[in-house]
């Protein structure tokens, strides 16, 4: 009980980890200043170059995004840099990230021939996902691919972070190994999220199994403090138990024990049903249109000519959301992959082929997966533009992301931060088309 009243009045912007118990050492930063930037290590892969070709052909769409044009005018932001901070890290852990930190910019960071514009860098870190059992069929998939995929997944982090700040009006940049003007590990360091053993960095809570991301930006920022050589490992008893309100050690332990195609809740306890409980005759349920739901109907001007007005903006009157939105477009057209010609080797058994699956869905970042066939019904008759849609596949993966009970305490439900938590569900769920 002590430790849920710990977790839900733990301020957003600290993030699940807890950063904010580390011993600092500005000393480091004039180290830094010295030190000559060195490009980011080019990203190795394996297992299965299917998944492989997928992850760099969503890389490359947020690359396509990674310098969004500023808004024409700056938006009336606080005074206090310290809510400019809290804003920005708010909103990259309501995005997934493990852990964010701000510094300024040196100039020794910038790669040779890169001077860019921005006084600041926010630094995302997206840690590996937890190894997918060696019985489970995706564990070939991702093997040699943790870095890549957890580079994807910083990546868009930052393409909408970095989204967020242009729609109030300041320049901002998004860099990645593999599409970076800037030192990664030297802007690590600065700000505050791992430290240098020899030619590595290493975080407190997960060592070396991480891959970050990092946007310039000439918003002015809050900047966190390096820290210090000593604060290598921040797994203390305080962190096991999770007095902070971070997410405790004992916690992160108990979900990687866990299955892998179970993911971190326990959906093995629920009862299950053949059918589901609520009445629904088969033959009585009609197919509709796209163009019956109220997203479209709105948009098309059936209720209102007013509503039709703001149908195009609902969500995107919420800073966060504006940034969302522009990658969430960007990969749209990859939601439909290309069928191979043959059928691959070695997957002809179902239960076998449904745990993979599962598995996968979780290590890129789901809550819960679940699989079922669909029903004639739940198809739509026609398309938003009047044509046909003939049922092409038998069964449906179904992806559900935790919103967080951050992002519900933040929101009315009837306001504009409720459309950018919509608009982020709806995004992360995209990545299923991986």
């Amino acid at each position: 009980m002590f430790r849920k009243r710990k977790r839900l009045s733990r301020p957003v912007d600290f993030g699940p980890y807890p950063l904010e118990r580390l011993r600092r050492d500005s000393n480091i930063i004039r180290a830094e200043k010295v030190r000559p930037a060195i490009a980011p290590k080019p990203m190795t892969s394996g297992g299965s170059k299917y998944l492989v070709e997928a992850i760099n052909q969503h890389l490359t769409a947020y690359e396509e995004l990674h310098e969004p044009e500023p808004f024409s005018k700056e938006a009336p932001v606080p005074d206090e840099l310290s809510r400019h901070s809290a804003d920005i890290k708010g909103a990259g852990y309501f995005l997934d990230a493990s852990q964010i930190g701000i510094c300024e910019m040196l100039d020794s960071a910038w790669l040779d021939g890169h001077k860019g514009v921005g006084s600041h860098a926010v630094v995302i870190l997206v840690e590996y996902s937890a190894p997918i059992d060696s019985s489970n069929i995706a564990a070939g998939w991702v093997d040699g691919n943790a870095h890549l995929i957890a580079t994807l997944r910083t990546a868009e982090i930052a393409a909408c972070v970095s989204g967020q700040i242009s729609s109030i009006g300041f320049i901002s940049k998004c860099h990645w190994t593999g599409a970076s003007e800037v030192d990664l590990d030297k802007l690590t360091v600065l700000a505050g999220l791992a430290v240098r053993q020899g030619e590595e960095l290493v975080n407190p809570f997960v060592e070396r199994r991480f891959a970050v991301a990092v946007i310039t930006t000439n918003y002015v920022l809050d900047c966190d403090t390096p820290l210090h050589a000593d604060a290598s490992n921040g797994r203390d008893l305080s962190y096991q138990l999770g007095l902070t309100g971070a997410v405790s050690g004992l916690e992160r332990w108990r979900r990687k024990r866990r299955p892998s195609h179970l993911g971190p809740y326990p959906v093995e306890d629920l009862k299950r049903v053949d059918r589901p409980t609520t009445l629904i005759i088969d033959d009585e349920v009609p197919r509709v249109p796209s163009r019956a739901n109220f997203y479209m109907r709105t948009a098309l001007g059936d209720l209102s000519e007013k509503t039709k007005g703001q149908a195009n903006r609902w969500s995107q009157k919420q800073p966060v959301a504006q940034g969302i939105v522009r990658p969430m477009w960007g990969v749209k057209p990859l939601q439909e992959g290309q069928t191979a010609e043959k059928v691959a080797d070695g997957v002809n058994d179902a239960e076998e082929n449904a745990k993979a699956l599962k598995a996968l869905s979780h290590y890129m970042g789901s809550s819960i997966t679940g699989i079922c066939e669909i029903p004639d019904y739940c198809w739509y008759s026609h398309d938003k533009r009047g044509q046909p849609i003939d049922p092409y596949h038998k069964y449906a993966l179904t992806v559900l992301i935790d919103q967080g009970h951050e992002t519900v305490l933040g929101a009315s439900g009837n306001d504009w931060i409720s459309g950018a938590q919509s608009c982020a569900l709806i995004f992360v769920a995209q990545k299923s088309s991986v």
